[in-house]
């Protein structure tokens, strides 16, 4: 087992008494590996309702192909955890996926709840470049 590259192979313990778990390498989980999104799912799969699960769940939709499949996962992502700790980043995405979708209302929409939620995150200061017209004026009222 190399614990850069991984193997993905069960523990070769297990012949010998071993855990028989599946081990994972830092390669295993970049995100331009085209298993990536499998490979995120094993670990919800195997780890279930861990504390990281929104996290997990927020690339599995930045790795979407789809710009309806993105902006469903992250819909998704919001209605399940609307107060973890990866919904700013969520919200700055779905508005970002809005905008690239040309769905200006949805996209302001997205833009104005980071703003009224987490006015200090560093997504909500991020999102200042995204946004025109009246949801860069929250953002400007929000002091950012």
């Amino acid at each position: 087992y190399d614990p850069i590259c991984g193997s993905r192979r069960t523990d070769a313990r297990r012949d010998r008494g071993g855990s028989g778990e599946t081990r994972w390498g830092l390669l295993d989980l970049d995100p331009r590996h085209e298993r990536y999104v499998e490979h995120l799912e094993a670990i919800k799969a195997k780890y279930p309702n861990c504390q990281i699960e929104d996290n997990i769940e927020l690339e599995i939709a930045n790795a979407a192909t789809s710009m309806t499949a993105r902006i469903d996962r992250l819909e998704a992502l919001l209605r399940q955890f609307p107060r973890g700790d990866a919904a700013p980043e969520a919200l700055l995405r779905l508005g970002m996926a809005y905008q690239a979708a040309e769905d200006a209302v949805r996209s302001d929409d997205a833009f104005a709840r980071l703003t009224r939620d987490w006015p200090d995150c560093i997504w909500t200061r991020q999102a200042a470049g995204f946004v025109p017209g009246t949801a860069r004026t929250r953002l400007s009222k929000a002091g950012i």
